[in-house]
């Protein structure tokens, strides 16, 4: 993560977290099928790098929405099995396939107000922080919450509500 509010050495917490909710997000959507190969039980294992070059707020949305699309975009060799071993070919490639694509949309909880997809300075201010995730057919796939102050009915159908409408612009930036 790169930010002032980092110093150089040990990992900051954050990016602990991070990792831990992109590996839990990805093996939610991608279907293990695809990662099989066609001979002697072997699959494909998936390593994902993300860097921040700059950490102004809200970086558990980024860090999902470019791990989803590191993996649209991704094209796994195949591997031909001949008497000194396996090689990968580049001629023929394939791509991952998913149980479902969800996109997260952050809201900061500040008071009784949201504001949603929070900065580093709003997120100074928040009481909480709700994401709500969103799958491509506007359907609610789930959410999650972090921060002390209670969330009310009305506050997370609100949530709800802006994810649904704000969900389609970030699909359509997964497929640009």
């Amino acid at each position: 993560l790169c930010s002032s509010k980092y110093r150089p050495g040990r990992k900051p917490e954050e990016s602990y977290h991070l990792q831990e909710l992109a590996a839990q997000h990805v093996r939610r959507l991608v279907q293990p099928s695809s990662l099989e190969l066609e001979f002697e039980n072997m699959m494909w294992s998936l390593s994902l790098d993300v860097y921040c070059l700059e950490d102004d707020g809200n970086m558990e949305d980024a860090t999902l929405l470019v791990a989803m699309a590191a993996l649209k975009d991704m094209r796994l060799p195949e591997i031909l099995s001949t008497e000194e071993g396996y090689n990968a070919t580049k001629s023929r490639t394939r791509s991952v396939d998913f149980r479902e694509l969800i996109v997260p949309v952050s809201f900061g909880v500040i008071d009784t107000r949201v504001v949603i997809d929070p900065d580093s300075s709003e997120e100074a201010l928040c009481e909480a922080k709700v994401t709500i995730f969103v799958d491509e057919k506007g359907s609610f796939r789930g959410m999650s919450k972090s921060g002390g102050s209670v969330a009310s009915k009305d506050l997370l159908a609100t949530c709800s509500k802006l994810a649904v409408q704000r969900a389609p612009a970030l699909f359509s930036q997964l497929s640009n």
